[in-house]
Order: structure tokens, then C-alpha cells, then sequence
């Protein structure tokens, strides 16, 4: 029992926030709304980036190949994939699925669930910027080719803030890297860096699932058990589309698992804060979809990276910056 806690603490502790965060959102949302989420965000992003070499870990072709596989999975194939699967589902939440599908790769989970499968988290943490700071122009045009409504996203408001609080801490941690005591320290210290980085993602997921409790009571309209079912379906659906499209495109196209992985969990996972902050202004029912999507992504890949993930010692079991392939995830041996 204890061995299998070790193992699986994170899969454990996340389903815990996640319920918890649910359940008890009206006596949590006081608590979470003092947190400061968007200098949270950064922090995760600057002790991911930090004693992470990106220039080795995309140094390679296939590296490369892997981020360019992940980027174009996420912002051009996801959007009208949800466009075509969530037809069923209706109006709103069709509508609602696919700003969720317009929303750019998470800005942390997908970096941490590619280290826990012992990928290249280089290769989801390049996504991630890039989506982000592409999102400020993907957004808007991609609700205007398919809802046929743009005015309800500012591009310079969202561009400004994804800036700031994403690409910002990423670079300012590679940076820091060219300072060769604090390289050595972060390099040092990788593990500790690494589980702050999860304890704080653990956090996010709180105030995403406050968020989710406080916008499910909002909603006027009751959706029967069909339409849950049909909406639980959809996202799933879509996410597992996204993933396996591209795991096998940069499979195909010469990357190794590790790359590979990075661009499947990366290029199918969406960003709740974008997601739901865009949304709103559509209307209730639309950020349900992205409420169920966000869930429902980060369950699915925590089973995904284990079955996928590398294997120290086997086959591409090397890490794109130089480091010994990360443990399976909720494994406490040090990466």
C-alpha cells in the first residue's frame, strides 16, 4: 500500500484537489481568490526553466521536428476537430468546445506530465510558449472562421498578460542559466525545483477547480445525464484524437519517445485560465466544455505518460538535455 502511495502520490493528491475544489468551492473561494495565481503561474514556469538546458533539449532535428508537431496539433487541427465532434452536443456547448480547442497548450501540466513519463519537457515547454504567444492572433481568428464571433476576445489584453507571465519567467530562467554558480545550483537542486514546480501545479488545479465549481452553480440551464455523458464523450474524444495524432506524426517523422511524448501531451492539452477567462463572455454554457476538457485531460494523460512514457535504461531512455530520463510519474527516485 505504502509502495503504491510512493508511486501514484501525485495521481492521488490530484483527484483529491480536484474533488475537494468542487465540492467545497463556495468555502474555498475567499481562500483562492487571495492567492496570487498569475505570479503563481510564473513561479512554476521559472522552476521548470531554470535547470532545464533548452537550447541541448531542442538542439536536436528531431526535437525541433517534435515542437513543430505539437504547435500545429494544438493551434490549427484541435479548433476544428471540436468543431466537427461537438456538433452533437448542441449549440452552446458545441460553441463551448470549440473556444476550449481554441485555448494554447497548458502553461505548466503539460511540461510536468511530460517529465513524469520521462519525455522531453523541453519539447512541452516550447509548445506552450509558442501557442501562448500565438493565441493572441489564433484566438480570435479561429472564433471568426468558426463561430463567426471575434469581438468577444481582446488580443491585446491577452497577448500582454501571456507575456508577461509565461514566455517572461522562461526566458528570464534560461538566462539565469548563463550564470555558471546559479547553473550549477539549479542543476543541483533539479529534484527540488521539480517537485516545487508540482506542489505549486497542485495549486493551480485548486483555484481551476474552485473556479469550476463557482462557474457549474452559475449555470441557469440543468443538462440531463445525456448531455453530461455527450460532453464527457466529446472531450475525451477530442483529447485522445489530438495525442494520438500527434504521437504518431512525430513518430513518423523521426522523433524519439521522449520527443514524441513531449508533443503528444503538449499539443492536446488546453489551458483552463485562458480557456475559461475567453469564454465567459460567450456565455455560461460555454465554459462548461472547457471545465469537462481540462478535467478530463488531466486524468486521461496521467494514465497516457505511464503507459507511453520512457523507461529509464530502455530505448531513448536519455533526456534531450543531457540528464538520465525522469522516473515514472509519482515515482520517488530522484530524476
Amino acid at each position: 500500500m505504502s509502495r503504491f502511495v510512493r508511486r501514484h502520490w501525485f495521481l492521488i493528491a490530484l483527484v483529491a484537489v480536484l474533488g475537494i475544489g468542487i465540492w467545497q468551492h463556495a468555502a474555498l473561494r475567499d481562500v483562492v481568490a487571495r492567492l496570487p495565481s498569475d505570479p503563481l503561474l510564473a513561479a512554476i514556469l521559472l522552476a521548470m526553466s531554470a535547470p532545464l538546458d533548452l537550447r541541448k533539449a531542442l538542439g536536436a532535428r528531431q526535437a525541433f521536428s517534435a515542437v513543430a508537431v505539437g504547435v500545429v496539433v494544438n493551434a490549427l487541427a484541435a479548433p476544428p476537430l471540436a468543431w466537427l465532434l461537438g456538433r452533437p452536443l448542441g449549440e452552446p456547448l458545441a460553441m463551448g468546445l470549440v473556444v476550449a480547442a481554441l485555448a494554447p497548450s497548458t502553461q505548466a501540466s503539460a511540461a510536468v506530465w511530460t517529465r513524469r513519463g520521462g519525455g522531453n519537457e523541453g519539447v512541452a515547454l516550447a509548445v506552450s510558449v509558442v501557442t501562448n504567444v500565438l493565441s493572441f492572433v489564433t484566438f480570435p481568428l479561429g472564433a471568426a472562421l468558426l463561430l463567426g464571433r471575434a469581438q468577444e476576445v481582446d488580443p491585446v489584453q491577452l497577448g500582454t498578460k501571456l507575456l508577461a507571465f509565461v514566455v517572461l519567467p522562461v526566458a528570464v530562467g534560461q538566462a539565469l542559466r548563463l550564470l555558471p554558480r546559479v547553473r550549477l545550483a539549479c542543476d543541483r537542486h533539479r529534484h527540488g525545483l521539480s517537485l516545487a514546480a508540482q506542489l505549486g501545479l497542485l495549486v493551480m488545479v485548486l483555484i481551476g477547480a474552485v473556479r469550476c465549481g463557482g462557474a457549474l452553480d452559475a449555470l441557469t440551464t440543468n443538462l440531463g445525464a445525456v448531455q453530461w455523458a455527450g460532453l464527457v464523450v466529446a472531450s475525451a474524444a477530442v483529447h485522445l484524437a489530438l495525442f494520438a495524432l500527434a504521437w504518431s506524426v512525430a513518430r513518423r517523422t523521426g522523433s524519439a519517445r521522449a520527443e514524441a511524448l513531449g508533443a503528444a501531451v503538449s499539443g492536446s492539452q488546453k489551458t483552463l485560465a485562458v480557456g475559461v477567462g475567453v469564454g465567459l463572455a460567450f456565455g455560461p454554457l460555454a465554459v462548461l466544455p472547457m471545465i469537462v476538457y481540462h478535467l478530463v485531460q488531466l486524468v486521461l494523460d496521467t494514465v497516457l505518460v505511464e503507459r507511453l512514457g520512457v523507461k529509464a535504461g530502455g530505448k531513448g531512455g536519455r533526456r534531450r538535455d543531457g540528464g538520465p530520463s525522469a522516473p515514472p510519474y509519482g515515482s520517488s527516485q530522484r530524476p
